[in-house]
């Protein structure tokens, strides 16, 4: 799959998911409406990669409003966005938020070590 093509322009927040948002709908939506032609008002636009702010063609599908959000709570509760398990053993809880990924928290934890090191 290729890389996320994220949203710079403008923003709503949606329950806890921050989208894209242009001129009178989401910005996920007018990309794939603008693709792949019209929408029926029964289906979404479902992200394929569960980036909220994801305006790639590839990472987009219409599908029935009810199957996109169960796959999202299904997602959200069993995984992190990079596919690591969401166990108790592997999560903690940061300000309040959802949970979170300790390895993904130790992936970039490495990245900004390493990254210190090169500018030493």
């Amino acid at each position: 799959m290729s890389d996320c093509i994220l949203w710079t322009g403008a923003t709503i927040k949606s329950k806890k998911a921050l989208y894209g948002w242009k001129g009178k709908t989401t910005a996920h939506r007018t990309v794939y409406m603008e693709t792949f032609g019209e929408i029926s008002s029964d289906l979404d636009v479902d992200h394929t990669c569960f980036n909220t702010l994801c305006v790639n063609p590839e990472h987009l599908r219409a599908v029935p409003k009810g199957k996109n959000r169960a796959e999202t709570q299904r997602f959200l509760a069993n995984e992190c966005r990079k596919g690591h398990p969401l166990t108790p053993e592997n999560t903690y809880k940061f300000k309040g938020e959802n949970r979170r990924c300790k390895i993904c928290k130790l992936e970039a934890n490495r990245r900004s070590l390493e990254r210190r090191k090169l500018c030493r």
